[in-house]
């Protein structure tokens, strides 16, 4: 009983995490594309949109490899991304 207990906790804790790094990867990539079509509304040069775009997507491209890792190391014979 208290492995199943355990089992469980582990679980919601691995939900959630994957769930926090698939959110930041889509708010990053929401960022990018916000500042890579709409760098006149922040009053930015087009070389400093285009710096700032791809340091938003890199920060999304990272934290989705680490949700993939994460989920690598710590799932389990299960698989809760795909």
């Amino acid at each position: 009983m208290i492995e199943s207990e355990l089992e469980s906790e582990r679980a919601r804790s691995h939900r959630f995490v994957v769930t926090v790094f698939g959110i930041i990867a889509a708010l990053s990539l929401l960022a990018s594309l916000s500042f890579h079509f709409g760098h006149d509304v922040f009053d930015l040069p087009a070389e400093e949109a285009r710096s700032v775009t791809l340091g938003f997507l890199s920060l999304a491209i990272a934290d989705t490899a680490v949700m993939f890792l994460w989920d690598r190391l710590f799932g389990g014979t299960r698989r809760s991304i795909l």
